[in-house]
């Protein structure tokens, strides 16, 4: 049987807010540019990040603007734009069949 219990967020999840990059200051690659947008996973473009953003994988994105709330999971490589808080799992590596689960407690929330 599965028991189910409240939790705080930072609980189960590392997270961080991403970083400012402006369209002007992108250059084209293959990392995805995750956005507040809800449209195409949150992917605003596919760049070369510079080297103090962080590169994310396996993660949840919530957009904090924009089209706030919308919530993504991500099995690639991605930054993240100062306008996405990213979560990640504290105890294991986050797998799709969890993200869903997660995801829809989220979009809840928003």
């Amino acid at each position: 049987m599965i028991n189910y219990k409240y939790f705080l967020i930072s609980d189960v999840f590392n997270y961080c807010r991403g970083k400012r990059l402006t369209k002007l200051n992108q250059e084209e690659g293959d990392i995805a540019y995750i956005s507040s947008t809800k449209f195409n996973n949150g992917v605003d473009n596919y760049i070369t990040p510079p080297s103090y953003m962080k590169i994310y994988k396996n993660c949840i994105t919530i957009a904090n603007s924009g089209s706030v709330g919308y919530a993504f999971f991500h099995d690639y490589k991605l930054v993240a734009s100062d306008h996405v808080t990213v979560l990640w799992l504290k105890d294991r590596e986050l797998n799709k069949k969890i993200a869903m689960y997660l995801i829809t407690l989220l979009k809840a929330l928003k």
